[in-house]
């Protein structure tokens, strides 16, 4: 019987032993060519240099590559080694020109114009491509395939993830997918209204209860009871999806209702688990604020692939806008002064 694309990607996720290094192209000189990937296997080696097909024809014909510039070779489980080849601009881990040396799990190698992302995921999966949930990542291509599962069944959702990490984009999703005739209305968890008068919007739709964690005891048991009524399942005609960055079970919050919010959880994956995307997801911000395509300065991509991102999406579509803001007329992003403590 043929595995489900979601059964592989679940199973990746909830088992490290199926992920495994990565190497993916994150900036480059024609665009064309952002995202390619590579997942080596024991002993397999990468050739890098000018007019090598390592990850598609034409994807390495850049005139500031060596015709011998480098190789990347998984030498074990978890070991990736990058020897440059006596090439003649060098090779750099993390902005660091190197001869030799071991990389692991968020490094950079810089070749000519073109960095490289070390990454773990698995070997094979369905790239995504969406208009709002942004990236080729396989932990995206996770979020998109459980949405698919669920979002046309009745199912109350639960999303999970820390701040910042798009929370309310996947709700969104979940709704448009749903076929709901109605709307989706988003409940501030921390100051709301009444719940009787928010549902009458939501009829038909869908309810999005943002950071559900922050609900008081009283808004808590007013759920319940809403939720446990079956006359106000048939009467209000909503779907709940929940968000929250929260650990619900360990803050108290009130047990019954954790179990009906949580009868489908999907967990919205930090900016750290998906740096791949970063390229992805800067084009977008810096088009949205700019009104027009811009390209990335590749010494400015480097220092947002190697930032921690403790905001996630949030923290990084704000820096983009003072970035779009800074370039001015100039249709190039490139790293600003306040740039690096902003982002230490």
């Amino acid at each position: 019987m043929t595995r489900t694309t979601l059964e592989l990607l679940s199973e990746s996720a909830l088992a490290p032993m199926n992920h495994r290094p990565a190497i993916s192209v994150v900036a480059h000189p024609d665009s064309r060519y952002l995202g390619l990937r590579s997942a080596p296997g024991v002993g397999d080696r990468i050739f890098i240099g000018r007019g090598a097909d390592s990850f598609m024809a034409g994807a390495l014909d850049d005139q500031h590559l060596s015709r011998n510039h480098a190789e990347i070779v998984r030498t074990s489980e978890d070991v990736v080694l990058v020897r440059d080849l006596g090439s003649r601009n060098g090779t750099r881990v993390n902005g660091v020109r190197t001869e030799e040396q071991p990389v692991g799990d968020g490094d950079v190698i810089g070749v000519g114009r073109i960095l490289l992302l070390i990454h773990q995921g698995p070997a094979f999966y369905a790239e995504p491509r969406h208009p709002t949930l942004i990236g080729v990542s396989a932990a995206l291509a996770t979020v998109l395939a459980e949405i698919s599962h669920v979002a046309e069944r009745p199912t109350t959702v639960l999303v999970t993830g820390e701040t910042g990490t798009g929370k309310g984009l996947i709700a969104q999703e979940i709704h448009d997918r749903s076929l709901r005739h109605g709307r989706l209305v988003n409940v501030t968890c921390g100051s709301h209204a009444p719940l009787a008068d928010v549902s009458k919007k939501a009829r038909g739709g869908t309810l999005y209860l943002n950071e559900v964690g922050d609900a008081s005891p009283t808004l808590q048991a007013e759920l319940l009871r809403l939720l446990a009524d079956p006359d106000y399942q048939r009467k209000a005609d909503v779907r709940i999806v929940a968000g929250t960055h929260r650990d619900l079970a360990e803050t108290g919050f009130h047990q019954d209702l954790f179990i009906r919010l949580n009868q489908w959880s999907i967990r919205a994956p930090s900016l750290h688990e998906r740096r791949e995307d970063i390229p992805h997801l800067v084009a977008a911000f810096a088009a949205k604020h700019s009104g027009r395509p811009m390209t990335i300065a590749r010494r400015l991509m480097l220092a947002l692939l190697r930032a921690r991102w403790p905001g996630n999406l949030r923290q990084l579509n704000s820096i983009v806008e003072r970035l779009v803001v800074h370039a001015g007329e100039s249709a190039e992003l490139t790293a600003a002064p306040w740039l690096a403590k902003t982002l230490a």
